[in-house]
């Protein structure tokens, strides 16, 4: 069968999360220490009866867990969908945002791939819409190259659909 009959429901990869994770983990680490200096440079040695290390680690912690709790809770509702006449972008955790674009509309469709991204097989796909004066992005999905294609392939389709229909009139 055509990839362009199948429906194609993708997310950011979950390597984005590690990252995320990694970043987070190093940010925290590095104000652990550098807390851990000041207190001592202050003459602090306790916080509520215990060790301000014990303190600071706990709470850096916490603030780590929060963090990536809200990362992991976003990635679970951002959505792209790819179907043979549309794209779909659904987001958000309070106020779902929901937005559809047709890709006749589409009128160019870029491919952006970091280092990282090379390496663990992903990208974003920038894509404009002329006559919705608007930039559609697919942020950090798995296999950009194989989703461009797809894409390029139902602008084309829409794009010749629309020629015989003109023809036709």
């Amino acid at each position: 069968m055509n990839e362009l009959n199948y429906c194609h429901s993708i997310r950011r990869t979950p390597i984005i999360i590690f990252i995320q994770w990694l970043l987070i983990e190093v940010t925290i680490l590095t104000a652990f220490f550098v807390l851990q200096k000041l207190s001592r440079w202050l003459g602090i040695e306790t916080i509520m009866e215990l060790p301000v290390e014990w303190g600071l680690f706990f709470v850096l912690q916490l603030l780590a867990l929060s963090i990536m709790f809200w990362i992991i809770i976003y990635w679970f509702t951002e959505k792209y969908v790819i179907l043979p006449k549309q794209i779909s972008v659904k987001k958000g955790i309070f106020i779902i945002r929901r937005d559809v674009y047709k890709v006749s509309n589409i009128e160019t469709i870029k491919m952006r791939q970091d280092i990282l991204g090379l390496i663990f097989g992903y990208g974003s796909l920038h894509m404009y819409a002329p006559t919705l004066n608007e930039q559609i992005h697919l942020r950090d999905i798995h296999q950009p190259k194989k989703f461009m294609r797809i894409i390029e392939s139902s602008i084309i389709k829409a794009n010749n659909s629309r020629i015989m229909i003109g023809a036709k009139d």
